[in-house]
Order: C-alpha cells, then structure tokens, then sequence
C-alpha cells in the first residue's frame, strides 16, 4: 500500500501573480484527480488562508499546518506512515518542507524524472551547519534587529539573548535600519551576526 503527500510548488515569474495562484490551482486539482484513483490514500497539502479562490480556503477541520500549508490525513494514519512528492525543482523549499514533515521518504520531479530527495545532504543545510558551527565558535555575538513591524520579534530577541547568556557568549543589541555591509563594518568587536 503506496501512501502519498503532495506538495506543489510553482517555479518562474509570472508578472500577474493572481494568474500564477490560479494556474496552480488549477494544475493540482487535475493532477491531484488523475492520481487519486491509482493512489487510494493520497493526500494533498494545501495553503493554510481564506481567500477568493474557493480551492485554498480550509474546508476541514482536522487538519494539520506545517509551513504554511495544511494537510488533513486519514483516519487511522500518521504523517509517518505516508511518503511525500514534491511536484517542483529541488531547492530549498523542498529541504525545508523535507525536515519539517516526517514522511517516510522524500521524492521530488525534475524534468518527468522521479528522485529521491535526501534532506541532510543538501548544499543548503551544510551552509547551514558551517554557520552555526561558526556561531558556536564566536564569542560576541550581534542581534541585528532587522524589522519592528512583525508580530513576537520582542520574543525572538530575548529568546536569543537568552540562549546565548546561557552559552556565556557576550551579545549586543543592533537596530541599523537598513542592512548594509559598510553599517555592520562598523561593528569590529562583533564576531558573527544573527538577523532577526
């Protein structure tokens, strides 16, 4: 029994975005329509809002949002027990939704082929591992506060201040407006940045 998470992504700029969000609601309903009869348990992940397009607006109740996309699975089923297919380029999107959801296996479509997609050797994530290792190795630390207009970055901030008292890391404070590299050069005591 082959059990199956979608997950679309539209790759490429459009200049009219509305078509773009149509185009792939209409791409995932006819493909989601011709699999769904050959996988009795597919599943299809969808955006988590309301809008004017009767397609993304969440209809169910028991439903589960990672990343913004919701999923409601079958009775008797846990999100381990299904596979995900990532209909789209393999990039970071795909890496994210990969760590965050834990299907059995990944698979993503490039040019009508099927692969396999392995989550912990991507150039993304080892980027990443170079940077936190490098963090872990500074021993001051600048919070950059990038914005003052989303919602809890009061909440992130002390949450990182705290972390980093707890690793005995020294962190300053840094509200630069625009980020820039001539503004942060002027921070020389500071040996790595974190943007909030």
């Amino acid at each position: 029994m082959f059990k199956i998470l979608l997950e679309i992504e539209k790759t490429g700029d459009d200049d009219d975005e509305g078509g773009n969000i149509m185009q792939i609601v209409m791409i995932t309903e006819y493909i989601y329509n011709i699999l769904k009869p050959i996988y009795k348990h597919l599943i299809l992940s969808k955006l988590n809002c309301t809008s004017n397009v009767e397609y993304t607006d969440i209809k169910t109740s028991p439903a589960t949002v990672v990343l913004g996309k919701n999923y409601t699975l079958e009775n008797g089923y846990k999100i381990q027990d299904y596979e995900g297919f990532f209909l789209g380029e393999k990039e970071k999107t795909l890496a994210l939704l990969a760590m965050s959801i834990p299907v059995k296996k990944w698979y993503y479509s490039t040019n009508c082929k099927i692969t396999e997609f392995e989550a912990l050797n991507t150039p993304w994530l080892k980027r990443r591992r170079f940077l936190i290792e490098k963090l872990r190795d500074a021993k001051v630390v600048g919070i950059v506060v990038a914005t003052l207009g989303i919602q809890e970055y009061l909440t992130a901030i002390n949450t990182v201040k705290r972390i980093l008292k707890q690793k005995n890391k020294k962190s300053y404070l840094l509200s630069v407006g625009k980020i820039n590299p001539a503004k942060l050069a002027n921070f020389t005591e500071v040996h790595q940045l974190c943007i909030i």
